[in-house]
């Protein structure tokens, strides 16, 4: 019997780390810290490139799929948002201060959209003014 309990109790240790597995890598988060998320196709093509290049911050460059690196100056973003007409500055932006984020969204000429700061928001995808990108570091082929 002890046998028995302690075979099931394998089992179930291997399935539960089987689907935490799967689960992490299919999680589909698109927020690349520092090139540590392997979940997006994106990220692969940075951590594989040993000195990235940086491309200039345009409309050409910063377009769906693209990964940009933020200001990591809280004052920079904070200035980026003052002087913005449609966008705020959110306090919770400050998770993403120098982090390298995959662009989800162009709602408009000059602006992008990334996954939001805070995991359960109504709103998945949060906008932001192109004077918050220090550079462009994956521009995806055409």
């Amino acid at each position: 019997m002890k046998n028995l309990f302690a075979l099931l109790y394998s089992f179930l240790i291997l399935a539960a780390s089987l689907v935490a597995s799967d689960a992490s890598r299919n999680a589909g988060s698109r927020v690349l810290k520092k090139g540590k998320d392997k979940s997006s196709k994106s990220a692969k093509k940075v951590k594989k490139n040993k000195s990235p290049k940086k491309y200039s911050v345009s409309e050409e460059t910063v377009q769906v799929g693209s990964v940009v690196r933020l200001y990591a100056s809280e004052s920079l973003m904070r200035e980026a948002f003052d002087n913005d007409d449609y966008f705020i500055w959110h306090n919770s932006m400050m998770k993403i201060l120098g982090t390298e984020q995959e662009v989800l969204d162009r709602p408009m000429e000059g602006y992008f959209g990334i996954k939001a700061s805070i995991e359960d928001r109504v709103q998945p995808i949060w906008f932001y003014p192109f004077s918050v990108i220090e550079d462009v570091v994956y521009v995806p082929e055409k």
